[in-house]
């Protein structure tokens, strides 16, 4: 039964055989395929939601594994790249004694710092945190790469400054002439011991035990060997460019004038000859003709007071 706008459905059950009587608005009837096709678009899209929480649920669930994975990869790449970076900066160390050595201008500090820079982009992480950290490991090592080879370049052309250099520093004095020194007479003014008055010492008197070996300090040539007024029997060497080294008062001479010497050479031995109060060396180092301190030219640990 129906009227104009609702729809009557009559049930007539088995057992009573009373009939139930159910309205229904005519819209529904009319529009009831149209309904459930509704109704099960609407369930399918409520499953695509379920469906893209889940996965993205995995997804996050998996990134923040791998980000946590990572992490852990980064703190150990990072140590390693602290180690390397002493290493570095060990090397950096001996690269600026070298280039002192060779007489090369030291490493400008922002030469050194070498700035590097990028962004880093990856589409796989999602945390901002590692990839900043991978970025700044990124530009670490991209640093250490670009240090050493500047280590590198700087240190062989120190090597090479060096190498050049190496004829010349031959002849510099640079040794103490002699081993055992018991005392040392400073260079300068002071009061003479024999004429008992203030007068300029051009050198240092290194006392020892008479007959101690005598070396040269420099490679050079023998320009006098003999007796010479107040300082006894003394050898002279030119070492070139207007060094000069003196060595007095010795009781024995083992060189002759023209001989070349090497630095390390015996020359002589100590004695008390000329103007001497008792056995020991007065040595000179000479620049252009004037005496300057020879200590100046003596390594520290190449000299030391015998007991």
């Amino acid at each position: 039964m129906k009227n104009k706008n609702n729809y009557t459905i009559i049930i007539t059950g088995e057992e009573t055989g009373e009939p139930t009587r159910l309205s229904c608005p005519g819209f529904i009837i009319k529009n009831f395929t149209k309904i459930i096709v509704s109704f099960f678009v609407f369930v399918l899209i409520l499953s695509g939601f379920g469906f893209w929480g889940l996965f993205n649920l995995t997804d996050n669930y998996l990134l923040k594994s791998e980000n946590e994975s990572l992490k852990s990869s980064l703190s150990t790449f990072e140590e390693k790249i602290a180690v390397v970076e002493d290493e570095v900066k060990r090397f950096r160390e001996i690269e600026s004694d070298l280039r002192v050595v060779a007489d090369l201008l030291p490493t400008d500090n922002d030469v050194w710092m070498m700035g590097v820079g990028g962004g880093l982009s990856n589409e796989v992480l999602n945390s901002s945190e590692v990839k900043e950290d991978i970025s700044n490991n990124n530009n670490r090592l991209d640093r250490l790469i670009r240090q050493t080879q500047y280590l590198k370049t700087s240190i062989n052309e120190a090597a090479k400054e060096i190498e050049n250099k190496k004829e010349e520093w031959k002849r510099i004095p640079s040794i103490c002439p002699i081993e055992g020194v018991q005392r040392i007479g400073k260079f300068g003014y002071r009061r003479h011991p024999l004429y008992h008055r203030m007068m300029m010492h051009e050198g240092v008197d290194l006392t020892a035990q008479r007959g101690t070996l005598i070396r040269a300090t420099a490679d050079g040539v023998v320009s006098f060997a003999g007796w010479k007024s107040g300082y006894g029997y003394t050898v002279m060497i030119d070492h070139g460019k207007g060094i000069s080294t003196y060595y007095c008062h010795c009781s024995i001479l083992k060189v002759r004038e023209g001989d070349t010497v090497k630095r390390g050479d015996v020359i002589a031995r100590v004695g008390s000859s000329g103007l001497a109060s008792g056995p020991h060396l007065h040595y000179e180092v000479r620049i252009g003709g004037v005496p300057v301190n020879p200590l100046d030219f003596i390594l520290p640990n190449d000299i030391s007071i015998s007991n």
